[in-house]
């Protein structure tokens, strides 16, 4: 009967040693990336790119992946942004290509978005249109956040006029 127990004891610590380390190479996998000024999380060994902040012509614009369908392209969405205290809502468009859908949107609070990269907390992400049931929900990791951020602020900057 001790022996069993010992055993059973062994046990749970193997499988929660297992859990660990797969969840970490699951958030190794999925992370923040900062290439060309686009900053990118998610990873093509998961289920692909979840979001991107992308820097074009001194425009900065997000996409977070959602689901949709080609009927439906152009249809107005909203992207909610929540880290810690911050709060940003941004009006959207759900784009829908052959393979994948996003919602995409135009950033106009610059100062607003950055800081809900350097909170130390989660991101939490959401896609609703006009049925309130959210179409998208992502809890995006911390870990890295922080760093793409100032790099993509760097070549996409706060306009000191009119903080955006």
């Amino acid at each position: 009967m001790r022996v069993l127990c010992i055993a059973a004891i062994a046990t749970l610590f193997a499988t929660s040693a297992l859990a660990a380390t797969t969840e970490t190479a699951e958030e190794e996998l999925a992370s923040w990336y900062y290439v060309a000024q686009s900053l990118t999380y998610g990873g093509y060994e998961t289920e692909g790119l979840s979001f991107y902040a992308n820097c074009e012509y001194e425009r900065l614009s997000v996409a977070v992946s959602t689901s949709g369908q080609s009927e439906h392209n152009g249809t107005a969405l909203r992207i909610q942004f929540a880290s810690g205290p911050l709060r940003l809502a941004i009006p959207a468009r759900l784009e829908v290509s052959d393979m994948e859908a996003y919602a995409v949107g135009d950033v106009k609070s610059r100062a607003r978005f950055y800081a809900l990269f350097h909170t130390g907390t989660p991101i939490t992400v959401k896609v609703t249109g006009a049925d309130p049931q959210p179409l998208q929900l992502l809890q995006l990791s911390p870990q890295n956040a922080d760093t793409g951020a100032r790099q993509l602020e760097a070549v996409c900057p706060v306009s000191r006029r009119t903080d955006q």
